[in-house]
């Protein structure tokens, strides 16, 4: 019974998750597909939030949006593309998925915070992307401000909806800041470099400062 009302709660947490994107997230979004071209993978597609904007880069080839939650997977696969863009969307652990190697960009937006071990993720993606393929990067860092987004988030949007959001965005997090793995930018660009990634753009200001943006260059 417990976990029909975690479940409950976690779809409609991705439901009003899918309807509030302030304007510091669309600025992320926007920087992300300034960097894509060619096949996208995007690791922890979500509810698809990126979606749009692949549509909107015509340098963007097709997609295939990986995630282990089906409810989010469910609100992403409501997307329709403006132009015919082959957009698949599959349920996967970014972790272990095998089909790097057909990108020509990987995307990982706020994916590496919640995993319990993202050093062997970020060499996992090094192992398996091709040679000179990009990948685009954002988590929580070290400098995360929750009550600087919550104050932001707050200017933004009121209502009902906004409330409840908040509410179960609280609940959730109670569970989940046990296992966040956050990282400076000087940090991850060490990483980047140990992993074999030539980085080629870096902002510490992503997210009202919350955020590292990190783009790299797989090199052999």
């Amino acid at each position: 019974m417990q976990q029909v009302i975690l479940d409950s709660v976690w779809k409609k947490y991705c439901e009003l998750y899918a309807t509030f994107t302030p304007s510091f997230q669309r600025d992320l979004l926007e920087k992300t597909a300034r960097h894509c071209s060619g096949y996208v993978v995007d690791a922890g597609v979500g509810v698809g939030k990126m979606l749009e904007y692949y549509d909107s880069n015509l340098n963007v080839s097709g997609v295939v949006g990986v995630d282990s939650s089906n409810d989010m997977l469910g609100i992403a696969k409501k997307f329709n593309s403006r132009r015919g863009l082959e957009i698949i969307l599959k349920n996967g652990d970014v972790r272990t998925f095998e089909s790097y190697d057909i990108a020509d960009t990987v995307v990982s937006l706020n994916v590496l915070y919640a995993l319990r071990d993202p050093i062997e993720y970020l060499n996992f993606l090094s192992s398996s992307m091709k040679e000179n393929s990009t990948l685009v990067m954002s988590s929580q860092n070290r400098d995360l401000d929750l009550k600087k987004v919550q104050n932001a988030l707050d200017e933004e949007f009121s209502g009902d909806d906004f409330e409840k959001f908040k509410q179960i965005q609280s609940d959730l997090s109670v569970t989940s800041t046990l296992s966040t793995r956050r990282f400076s930018l000087e940090e991850m660009v060490s990483l980047f470099k140990i992993s074999g990634f030539e980085v080629i753009d870096l902002d510490s200001q992503t997210y009202l400062g919350s955020n590292f943006f990190i783009v790299g260059k797989r090199r052999r």
